[in-house]
């Protein structure tokens, strides 16, 4: 399984959904756990402390591509929908109101 963490998509919002604090029940679950490039640029952190944890920097599209499970503060555009595994788009359809898909 792939987990990866999305920055969000507002430019004023430097939230990270992930943190060193806690990303090690992440790891401890899963297989690989990948992150969108400067996701921690609003905390202070950098690419290379998560990399160090274990964690994988790819760009924004090959998380949505890639990835069983994505974790974002912010909804994902709908233009990436898209991009994302099948599998990850059956549990988004869950969580995405109608109204937003029409």
């Amino acid at each position: 399984m792939i987990i990866s963490a999305l920055k969000s998509s507002i430019e004023s919002d430097k939230r990270s959904p992930i943190h060193i604090d806690t990303i090690n029940a992440l790891t401890d679950l899963v297989g690989e756990v990948r992150f969108e490039e400067n996701i921690g640029e609003g905390i202070n952190i950098s690419d290379k402390i998560f990399e160090e944890a274990g964690l994988k920097r790819y760009s924004r599209e090959d998380c949505l591509k890639d990835s069983d499970l994505i974790i974002s503060n912010q909804p994902i555009e709908l233009h990436e929908l898209e991009l994302i595994k099948k599998v990850a788009q059956r549990f988004l359809e869950w969580l995405i109101p109608l109204a937003m898909r029409n």
